[in-house]
């Protein structure tokens, strides 16, 4: 298996104003959908752990494609027109250090 980070940063000055918590909220809809979506397809990709705004996964070669599909269930957690999210998804077989974008 290889080892994915999938950063789902809050790219928006307006976040500050909402407060930690609406984060947190969006971030565990994002992984309770992610989660139920990798259940619905029968994936071998798994949901390992957040750290603040990343979202660590696993996967076997050849479900790059799942991986798409969990950077737009995060993208869109929230759908707040003036609060826009953004995702993006680094690859690192090693470590965070050697991450690159996918």
């Amino acid at each position: 298996m290889t080892k994915v980070i999938t950063n789902f940063p809050l790219k928006a000055r307006q976040f500050r104003s909402y407060g930690k918590k609406l984060g947190n909220d969006i971030m565990k809809e994002a992984m309770v959908k992610a989660s139920k979506y990798l259940i619905d397809v029968r994936a071998k990709t798994r949901l390992l752990l957040t750290v603040h705004d990343e979202l660590i996964c696993e996967y076997p070669v050849g479900e790059e494609h799942h991986l798409i599909e969990i950077r737009n269930i995060m993208t869109r957690a929230y759908t707040h027109k003036s609060l826009p999210l953004t995702a993006g998804i680094d690859i690192s077989s090693k470590s965070w250090f050697d991450k690159e974008e996918l």
